[in-house]
């Protein structure tokens, strides 16, 4: 799963636009963040054999014909005003940053979750809607969500039983039973 090329290519992308940004590396920040869209529309696109999909059928039995290039500037023209897709409206850094996360999130959430789950725990991005549970079509938070924290996510997951029964002293320096999984962060996301 991640060694796939696309993907490590897609991330890496975004990873450099971020690092270019803070000043870490050199490059051109607007163009690797551009490439890594370019980059989740070729990986989202690929059918089992790895080669882009040329049609498919919807819903209703229509067939339907794709294009990545077609798509991707289609993407970028219907979002021509918004900063998170056009990364020369946003106004600061910050919100090149969440630009950056944001398209990060979107290219790796369905398939890498994991990761997708880490870089919003790292960055706060993307922003989730204030009132989750009353506007589901506008948050990713689960309706379902046991979550006290303000945006219904949790920041981290339980240490598992053989940890806490194999691990006792580490488990307990952690803050084994007084970790709340919803407020409490992991040392690499503080």
């Amino acid at each position: 799963m991640y060694g796939n090329a696309c993907n490590v290519c897609l991330r890496k992308l975004f990873l450099q636009a971020e690092g270019v940004l803070k000043g870490l590396i050199g490059g051109d920040m607007k163009a690797d963040f551009e490439n890594g869209i370019k980059a989740s529309f070729n990986y989202l696109e690929q059918g089992e054999t790895g080669s882009l999909v040329q049609s498919l059928i919807n819903g209703i039995g229509d067939t339907i014909q794709l294009n990545v290039n077609a798509n991707v500037n289609q993407y970028f023209e219907d979002n021509e005003e918004n900063y998170l897709v056009n990364i020369d409206s946003a106004k600061n850094d910050a919100q090149k940053l969440e630009a950056i996360i944001t398209q990060k999130y979107i290219a790796s959430n369905q398939v890498f979750g994991l990761e997708a789950w880490n870089e919003f725990r790292r960055t706060g991005y993307p922003k989730s809607s204030a009132s989750p549970l009353n506007n589901a079509v506008n948050s990713f938070v689960s309706l379902l969500s046991q979550s006290t924290a303000a945006n219904k996510l949790p920041n981290r997951i339980r240490y598992p039983q053989s940890e806490q029964t194999y691990n006792e002293k580490n488990w307990k320096a952690a803050g084994g039973d007084k970790i709340n999984v919803f407020t409490d962060k992991i040392f690499w996301a503080k």
